[in-house]
């Protein structure tokens, strides 16, 4: 039995699972490496965060583990045979071997290989929780640009692209990345070799000190402080590459390049990306890491302006890189360079590939741009999102199920509408429309939160209302959000009918399975006032239930305390609803999609 202990992450176990389960109907890659990090000051004990294809999809700051297999097919001579080309570069060691069957997809069955004998062995490896993993990490940011100039000879194309790529990524090698709000700065000869948590007592400029005039003494105090709160806190530490070139705030993109020969191109490449590292890692570990990323991402860039400068329009997309992390899914996150989003087939293609190399199930989209992180996501509506978060529902027992993701709030009065007492529903429904938005299900440049007139008109289309509904302050009900859903979205949805407020308390499980299962917001009518449902929480032990209400009668300015504390955002009692009323609830369904 080897004393190496191999703590694998519940979602990992639950993708190779799912994967091998699939196999008959979905392409997910049947082998490649699995990755985590070796758990500094426990030599004998790794943390497994994931799986790919290849190598090639390492995240910066993982190291490769070992490999996985999905399927039949994979006999120990085969095994034994793809953990050596693995472990071609090492002379000693053990790699980590799961192996989910078609078959038997309930169980992963673990082993390790052994780099000196070539034999496979027993392992000791545990299922973990993905948060006792995330104890030890930091959120590390780091933005660069990187600016690009060749001129275009379509016959010397790729050898002038080449060549300009290389040279980025050799100035890697001479880089420095500054800590933001510090003088401290990461480079190849840094005199400094701190632990990445110590990074924390580097940082003493806060925007809170900036104009204050105090003590020299008491300043220091106050900066120590402010240090001990961030380490506590694990807030995200920041870095800038040093070269004079901004990266812009957001992640709107360029425009093509109209091709002609001998044209000059001068653009500069932005990239924000993250990566989690352990505490305990020195700086120099970080550099590294730093600078593997961007050469890594350069490389990805590379390939896809060259394919993008096949395109027969003349005209060279320039590719974009985004970072994604799904937490209840993959602990790790994962850089992706999209070479045109706006071609809806390739990039339908890319992120379809990212799921099959990553072993990450197609009911979601998860590689959608808008489940990206670290860039701002500029919209029209600046309305509140989750303004439920830190609410507690005062339960004892049993845990609430809440709504999943991000949302905003929409209630009375906003967008220059008054619609005080008749368009609670239609702001209901367009917070529900900000829920698919948000999660990446809608295209939020195309598929806008609908207005109140669009929401009418969607009706007359579908039947429902005659002509002179559009332009109206009629109210609507559950049943007419179901029907503009589908009629604007292809969302569908299930409604439930109770006769009365009371009988509420016998859907409290039916409810929290809507939950856990879609995790969008519920939209519930009963007579003419209409209120959201985002969270549940039954009391098994009790009986008691209660409801996590957004309430869209709220008139006043947009002020989080405010909606908290008066109660226009909170759990609600059964007894808030109405005994002798009924009531109609509409469940928007997830769609199955990537």
């Amino acid at each position: 039995m080897s004393g190496k202990v191999f703590k694998i992450v519940s979602s990992l176990d639950s993708r190779l699972k799912q994967g091998a389960a699939s196999l008959t109907t979905v392409n997910f890659a049947k082998s490649g490496i699995v990755f985590g990090f070796n758990t500094a000051g426990q030599p004998n004990e790794s943390y497994v965060l994931g799986c790919a294809a290849s190598e090639d999809d390492l995240p910066a700051g993982t190291t490769m583990l070992g490999a996985f297999f999905l399927g039949e097919g994979h006999d120990e001579a085969s095994i034994i045979e793809h953990c050596a080309a693995l472990a071609k570069s090492k002379k000693s060691g053990k790699l980590l071997v799961l192996q989910a069957l078609s078959e038997t997809p309930e169980t992963v069955k673990a082993q390790t290989y052994d780099i000196k004998s070539k034999k496979l062995a027993e392992c000791s490896s545990e299922i973990v929780d993905s948060q006792e993993v995330m104890g030890s990490l930091v959120d590390v940011s780091l933005d660069a640009a990187l600016r690009l100039k060749v001129s275009y000879y379509s016959e010397k194309f790729t050898e002038t692209v080449a060549a300009a790529f290389g040279e980025l990524k050799e100035s890697l090698g001479d880089a420095s990345f500054q800590l933001s709000g510090s003088e401290l700065a990461l480079s190849s000869e840094s005199a400094d070799e701190l632990a990445v948590e110590d990074l924390y007592s580097q940082i003493e400029q806060f925007d809170e000190l900036a104009d204050v005039q105090i003590p020299a003494n008491m300043k220091k105090k106050m900066i120590e402080k402010m240090q001990r709160k961030l380490k506590s806190d694990k807030e995200a530490l920041k870095f800038t590459l040093n070269n004079g070139e901004t990266v812009p705030e957001t992640d709107d993109g360029q425009a093509p390049i109209e091709l002609s020969e001998g044209r000059s191109i001068d653009l500069v490449i932005p990239i924000r990306v993250h990566l989690f590292v352990q505490l305990a890692n020195q700086t120099s570990f970080l550099f590294k890491a730093f600078t593997s990323l961007l050469s890594k991402v350069l490389s990805h860039f590379e390939r896809a302006l060259l394919a993008n400068a096949t395109d027969s329009s003349g005209a060279l997309a320039i590719p974009q890189v985004f970072t994604f992390f799904e937490p209840t899914t993959f602990c790790h996150p994962i850089v992706v360079v999209y070479g045109n989003t706006a071609d809806q087939e390739a990039f339908r293609s890319a992120r379809e590939a990212l799921h099959l190399r990553y072993i990450i199930s197609l009911d979601r989209p998860t590689f959608k741009t808008a489940n990206r992180i670290g860039w701002g996501r500029p919209t029209k509506d600046s309305s509140l999102a989750n303004v439920h978060l830190g609410l507690s529902s005062g339960l004892k027992h049993g845990q609430p199920v809440t709504v999943s993701g991000r949302y905003l709030y929409f209630h009375y009065n906003q967008q220059g509408v008054s619609d005080s007492g008749w368009g609670c529903a239609y702001r209901s429904l367009q917070t529900i429309v900000s829920w698919f938005q948000l999660q990446g299900y809608l295209d939020s440049s195309v598929d806008r939160v609908p207005s109140h007139r669009a929401i009418q008109q969607a009706l007359v289309d579908v039947g429902d209302k005659p002509a002179s509904f559009v332009g109206s302050s009629k109210w609507i009900g559950s049943q007419e959000v179901c029907y503009v859903l589908s009629q604007l979205y292809q969302i569908e949805s299930k409604i439930i009918f109770v006769s009365s407020g009371a009988e509420l308390a016998n859907k409290g499980r039916e409810l929290m399975a809507h939950f856990a299962r879609h995790g969008t917001p519920i939209m519930i009518g009963g007579g003419v006032l209409a209120h959201t449902i985002i969270g549940v929480h039954f009391d098994e032990t009790t009986g008691d239930i209660k409801f996590l209400i957004l309430d869209p009668h709220f008139t006043g300015d947009d002020d989080l305390s405010v909606i908290q504390k008066k109660g226009w955002c909170g759990w609600k009692p059964l007894s808030f609803w109405d005994k002798n009323a009924f009531y109609n609830l509409c469940l928007p369904q997830k769609p199955i999609t990537f």
